[in-house]
């Protein structure tokens, strides 16, 4: 009925058209980031429309649509002139290609989709009467949109190189923020029952938001699919996303958040190296936002495919790096003087809060004297040694939704308190703690 405008040009990930190595060659497709950051880097040409090639995306237009939702009765609508906004929000959090049976699997994380519509409609949700139109907005922040099928693949006589289009496409919605519904018009001729209804919706949005999916989301997804399908098959493999991409985009992205969001860059700094994939398992971040472990997992991954130290990207993350180990081993040694001074038993506070991972203590004093670049490569060929029972009642960094950081003011004044938005990170990650993953 009036359903907000769900993002839902999801499957753009699906073939997320080649991601490239440094060799030029497609992607591995059991490297999931790889594909998943080559699919967000098409999907923002995609969106913003290619000339002579797509249009634009967002807004997506539909027309007309009808359909009938049922909570204890029936209600039918009809909807016209929709338009379904904000996909340029949207970024692919996890992209996979089967070669097997040339299938895939994706989903999308939107900040935030706008349906916009007039309506309709007659009968009941729940409780309430409808008898009326107008005009809605539905709002759906933080939403997932969940794709799979089959794709294909074609060698294109005019330029002899192979491309992709999608066959067949299926999908899935998970609201996960917050779904906000505005009438902006009566709902019954009888006032009171208007209100009554309007009422209902305000407090009910997720009514409205399961309602949108089918057939309303459905035919804009058939849109979306079709304005993808079009550019892929246009455009030559090869020529959408390469490993410069990956690596860039990945590299900036760690720029930002290492000084902004980690709460604990001990972690990020040590956890670099293919050596470190058993330590990175057995660490407890328990009290952690959870967005921490996806960086950690992400940083890992990147820092392999990263080996070009002229990269201007990897000269800025490798000074995070450096930056970020000597001024977390600086607090812990001054908390050591002072615990020593006032005789008080608090080194292990100190530890708790500056050295999670035995880090300071394990690299001495080198962490004063090398380069950035060096104590990066100290730490990967020196791994400090985890005790994975030591991390088991570890208290963890203050979060802006912990009980001890309620208060925006006090978030904003500590540097070990962050705002909720700094804290917030949608990035690739992979098949642990996906169910699409299985």
């Amino acid at each position: 009925m009036f359903f907000s405008r769900p993002i839902f040009f999801v499957l753009g990930l699906v073939l997320l058209n080649s991601v490239h190595t440094r060799s030029n060659k497609v992607c591995d497709f059991k490297d999931v980031r790889c594909l998943t950051n080559g699919a967000n880097n098409n999907l923002k040409k995609m969106i913003l429309g290619i000339k002579g090639v797509v249009e634009s995306s967002d807004p997506l237009h539909l027309p007309e649509c009808e359909g009938e939702m049922k909570t204890e009765k029936v209600l039918k609508y009809k909807i016209k002139n929709g338009t379904l906004s904000g996909m340029k929000s949207c970024r692919y959090t996890y992209h996979k290609m089967f070669a097997e049976d040339s299938t895939y699997r994706t989903e999308f994380l939107c900040d935030q989709l706008v349906l916009s519509h007039y309506f309709e409609a007659k009968g009941y949700i729940g409780p309430v009467e409808i008898d009326g139109q107008g005009y809605l907005d539905l709002t759906l922040n933080n939403y997932v949109l969940k794709f799979n099928g089959e794709f294909g693949q074609f060698i294109s006589e005019k330029d002899q190189k192979p491309h992709w289009t999608i066959k067949t496409c299926h999908y899935g919605f998970e609201p996960r923020g917050k779904v906000e519904v505005d009438i902006k018009s009566a709902v019954h001729s009888d006032k009171a029952k208007s209100d009554l209804a309007k009422a209902y919706l305000q407090q009910h949005p997720n009514l409205l938001e399961e309602a949108a999916r089918y057939p309303v989301l459905e035919n804009y997804m058939k849109i979306f699919i079709k304005n993808l399908d079009t550019q892929l098959r246009a455009t030559p493999a090869d020529e959408n996303v390469n490993a410069e991409h990956h690596r860039d985009n990945a590299l900036g992205f760690l720029s930002r958040i290492l000084g902004k969001r980690f709460q604990n860059p001990i972690i990020a700094i040590i956890d670099t190296g293919s050596t470190f994939k058993t330590p990175l398992r057995t660490v407890d971040l328990q009290n952690k936002n959870v967005d921490e472990k996806k960086a950690l997992l992400y940083l890992k991954d990147i820092i392999q495919s990263t080996g070009d130290e002229n990269n201007p990207n990897v000269k800025r993350t490798n000074e995070k790096f450096g930056n970020a180990l000597r001024t977390r081993c600086e607090k812990y040694i001054e908390c050591k003087i002072k615990c020593k001074k006032k005789k008080d038993p608090c080194e292990n506070i100190c530890q708790n809060k500056y050295d999670d991972l035995n880090v300071c203590e394990t690299t001495k004093d080198k962490w004063l004297t090398k380069t950035n670049r060096q104590v990066y490569n100290y730490l990967k060929k020196n791994p400090p040694q985890y005790n994975k029972n030591k991390f088991t009642s570890t208290k963890g960094p203050k979060w802006a939704d912990s009980d001890e950081c309620k208060s925006s003011d006090e978030c904003e004044s500590s540097d070990e308190c962050k705002t909720s938005d700094e804290c917030k990170i949608e990035i690739p990650i992979n098949c642990e703690s996906s169910d699409s993953c299985n």
